[in-house]
């Protein structure tokens, strides 16, 4: 046995032997921030090796790895360092014992009792409710009492009176008689609204003609109305492209330079209508999701996105 390892046998009844760690970075002519720099770790992280205070590092697993890299770094054995690394955290703390509440069987009288005392309160509760609700009497506001009405002898529907305290509904209008069976007045016709007499062939060929032609001239005025679309000219070494979706399509442009136009996702209703230098290079994500694609006023037909469904065009 080497007289490193006896030192370091030596050692187990008293600490952790940090302080070979310290004497071999001094004989190294090492300070403890040109260690912490070497290791990526923090100063305050090798003063705690180098004292054996492992509960100011994060845990025991990571003690241990830094341990073994700084012994390894000074050139010292980091199997019989990292063995003296498991014995010297701090004793845990012994959680206390809980006892297991023992489990209550239904046979037990106070289950049973506590089960009729809770069926008597639902009960009460509900019986005190209905009392407050109906308790002088009063049907329902559900229910309807139906009431005969009276016909006078006059032609008139008498209705019922309504009892102290009740309301007539809002969209009936107050009235305290319905007149019935009122006389039907004499129609009279005037001559402007009697049957005209019938035409001849000749006056209804004609009058259909002139019908005819009034009818063509308004198609004629609404479709000369009618706006017409104008389509824009692309100046030279650009391309307008429009794209119009049915679901959403993952969609990315870019123009004659590489530069990205659009990237993302766009659905119905969120069309593409841009015009950037030629080529364009459009890469869909769905192509069953593209409904339309015209490039300079042209419709480019059904596009085939394959067992991917997706799509590289370079346009135009």
């Amino acid at each position: 046995m080497s007289n490193e390892e006896q030192t370091l046998s030596s050692d187990e009844g008293t600490g952790f032997p940090g302080y070979k760690l310290t004497a071999a970075r001094e004989a190294g002519g090492l300070s403890v921030n040109q260690v912490a720099a070497r290791m990526n770790l923090s100063p305050h992280y090798i003063e705690a090796i180098e004292s054996g205070d492992f509960d100011a590092l994060p845990s025991l697993v990571f003690a241990r790895g830094y341990v073994r890299n700084y012994a390894r770094m000074l050139g010292l054995d980091e199997v019989l360092l990292v063995q003296h690394v498991g014995g010297f955290t701090s004793p845990s703390v012994p959680k206390p014992v809980t006892t297991v509440p023992q489990d209550v069987k239904l046979s037990d009288p106070r289950v049973r009792w506590s089960g009729w005392l809770f069926l008597v309160g639902i009960l009460g509760i509900t019986i005190w409710w209905w009392q407050t609700q109906y308790g002088n009497g009063e049907a329902p506001a559900a229910e309807v009492v139906a009431e005969t009405a009276e016909l006078a002898a006059d032609g008139t529907l008498k209705l019922p009176a309504l009892n102290d305290g009740e309301q007539a509904a809002p969209q009936a209008e107050p009235a305290a008689e319905i007149a019935v069976d009122e006389p039907e007045l004499p129609i009279q016709v005037t001559e402007s609204e009697a049957e005209p007499q019938g035409l001849s062939q000749a006056e209804v060929d004609a009058l259909a003609a002139e019908l005819s032609q009034s009818s063509d001239a308004a198609n004629e005025a609404a479709v000369s109305a009618a706006p017409a679309e104008v389509t824009e000219p692309v100046p030279a070494g650009q391309a307008r492209l429009k794209v119009s979706f049915t679901a959403d399509c993952w969609v990315e442009v870019r123009d004659a330079t590489g530069k990205v136009l659009i990237s993302g996702i766009r659905s119905t209703g969120n069309d593409i209508d841009l015009t950037a230098a030629a080529p364009l290079k459009v890469l869909f994500g769905a192509v069953s999701a593209v409904e339309r694609v015209e490039v300079n006023g042209k419709v480019l037909d059904k596009l085939d996105g394959g067992r991917k469904n997706m799509a590289r065009l370079t346009l135009p």
